[in-house]
């Protein structure tokens, strides 16, 4: 669990904190040398800033004494998207030796173009008849993946296996509640463990990537992103294209 320091109002009529430093004294360098500590995670990085941003920026619509925000003169650090794209065979490979659990869990990311938060908040009203609703989190944009053999396969396999199961969620654990974080972590690595062991996958791919092979493989490159630029975060092999007419 990463800590964020709070911002914080003194009793002491115009003395703020920042943790336990005066924010007069926090700079835009000071604030850059802390994010610097994330460089390897780029993603906590910048969850990080602007978490601190949000503080900043609620402080001082409450407070004189807050200084101006200094996380506004920093510039976004660029960040390298993923290239993994996951052949065919090592999608093949990893299923067959997948849980049922997780056999269904990669085929709705696959076919849905889903991250797999969406897939564990998933609810048994987003069944509909036509398909499957898709409540994309992020900002990203609902939609409605319609029915395939594939599609209706997996949901067969998730529904008999929580048959007995009494919960709100499709995606939940045998107890019915919604499944943590942790756990799904630990379980996957121990899949990609095991398929890695077994000499069927070299490289070993994180769950998320199913989403870009989706979107990849997918006719219409469709992703749910309401930007090109997010879009291209999610294609990661290069697309043949009719020539024009």
């Amino acid at each position: 669990m990463l800590y964020i320091p709070k911002i914080t109002a003194s009793p002491v009529i115009g003395f703020v904190e920042f943790g336990n430093v005066p924010l007069s004294k926090i700079t835009p360098a000071t604030i850059k040398r802390f994010l610097e500590k994330f460089n390897d995670k780029p993603g906590a990085r910048d969850h990080i800033r602007k978490t601190i941003s949000s503080a900043w920026t609620w402080g001082r619509e409450y407070y004189d004494e807050v200084p101006r925000n200094p996380c506004l003169e920093l510039k976004a650090a660029p960040r390298t998207s993923r290239t993994r794209y996951i052949t065919d065979d090592e999608y093949a490979v990893v299923y067959y030796i997948a849980p049922s659990f997780w056999k269904a869990m990669m085929e709705f990311a696959y076919i849905c173009r889903a991250r797999r938060i969406e897939l564990v908040r998933m609810t048994h009203d987003q069944i509909l008849e036509k398909g499957i609703q898709l409540r994309r989190a992020k900002g990203s944009l609902d939609e409605i993946t319609l029915w395939t053999p594939r599609l209706k396969k997996a949901y067969q396999i998730i529904s008999e296996l929580r048959r007995e199961t009494k919960s709100d969620y499709l995606f939940c654990d045998t107890n019915g509640t919604q499944m943590k974080k942790d756990t799904l972590d630990s379980q996957w690595q121990k899949i990609m463990g095991q398929a890695h062991k077994d000499g069927l996958l070299e490289e070993r791919f994180n769950f998320h990537d199913l989403k870009a092979k989706g979107v990849s493989d997918h006719e219409g490159l469709i992703s749910g992103h309401k930007t090109l630029q997010a879009k291209q975060v999610y294609i990661r092999k290069t697309q043949e294209v009719k020539g024009t007419k």
